[in-house]
């Protein structure tokens, strides 16, 4: 690493006992995320082993649409809540901390209004990213080496590796955000959940666009507390802010060239993240968490597509 500034040259990163659990609707079996078989060329010269799990797969179907290395594992992964649990969890909108919090957020950050529609968007969300997190942490504890988790859109699989952040902290989760997970004005209530507990935990967001960068830093501004930085192209390398990992990275691609921008983010990504694991060890690995899954009722499982 040569520092120039308050900049950092990032050259390349080995891909040795490095492990990447994406988090996607249902890839490669859907056509909703054609983008990551694009990404493939280069994830596999950075890990080791890569396990994708889907999120929103229906039954039955299971036939492929792109083609993914046969040594990629395949998961899938059900966060689907019954109608009674999402009945019985209905005492959480008044006495869970973080839905106050988020309530709290809506008020005085978007300057809104408490709405019913938001209320139910927000427990459905929660208890999602709870199941969801269960089912994760079996995978986690199944991993061996450094394990980056990646959630494929802003949503409740990126709430769910922000809570595996708590208890985990030796993990590296990041997030991509498109459209219709970061604009507000595309949902059906104007919001969007847990913002808050997304951009302020998890390591990085990677924005696809410019225009998707500069709506969540105005947007936004107000809660996310921590540093920002961003990635632009330099000689086949990649510069950007060089900070404490605890802030949590806004990595716009727009700037470099399509069929290297991910490769050029990511990599730096992975490179910063290597320099500052040693100042974090397994610091916070005991802090407590009031979304434990026992504590949830929540019930992890793998559904194995591809091992």
């Amino acid at each position: 690493m040569t520092r120039f500034g308050n900049y950092a040259v990032i050259s390349d990163v080995s891909s040795t006992d490095k492990h990447l659990i994406i988090l996607c609707g249902n890839f490669p079996f859907g056509f909703g995320e054609p983008f990551l078989e694009v990404e493939f060329t280069y994830l596999k010269k950075y890990f080791r082993k890569i396990t994708i799990c889907t999120t929103s797969l229906r039954d039955g179907h299971t036939e492929a649409h792109f083609e993914i290395p046969e040594d990629v594992q395949l998961i899938n992964l059900n966060p689907e809540i019954s109608l009674t649990g999402k009945v019985l969890a209905m005492f959480r909108l008044f006495t869970d901390e973080e839905i106050r919090d988020e309530m709290h957020v809506i008020r005085t950050s978007y300057h809104s209004h408490v709405t019913w529609g938001k209320m139910k968007t927000m427990l459905v969300t929660k208890l999602r990213a709870l199941k969801l997190k269960a089912s994760l942490e079996i995978l986690l504890n199944e991993s061996d080496g450094d394990t980056y988790l990646y959630s494929y859109w802003a949503d409740d699989a990126a709430l769910a590796i922000a809570y595996l952040k708590r208890n985990r902290p030796q993990v590296t989760a990041f997030c991509r955000v498109h459209g219709w997970d970061l604009y507000f004005e595309r949902s059906a209530h104007y919001y969007l959940p847990f913002r808050k507990l997304i951009f302020n935990g998890l390591d990085a967001v990677f924005p696809i666009s410019e225009n998707g960068r500069n709506y969540l830093l105005s947007h936004f501004d107000t809660i996310i507390n921590r540093g920002r930085g961003r990635a632009t192209q330099k000689e086949e390398s990649i510069r950007f802010a060089s900070s404490h990992l605890s802030s949590p990275r806004i990595l716009s691609r727009a700037a470099c060239e399509i069929s290297k921008r991910f490769a050029i983010s990511f990599s730096s990504f992975l490179h910063h993240a290597k320099s500052h694991e040693g100042r974090e060890g397994n610091e916070g690995s005991q802090k407590g968490s009031n979304t434990s899954a026992t504590q949830e009722g929540n019930e992890g499982h793998l559904n194995y597509i591809q091992k």
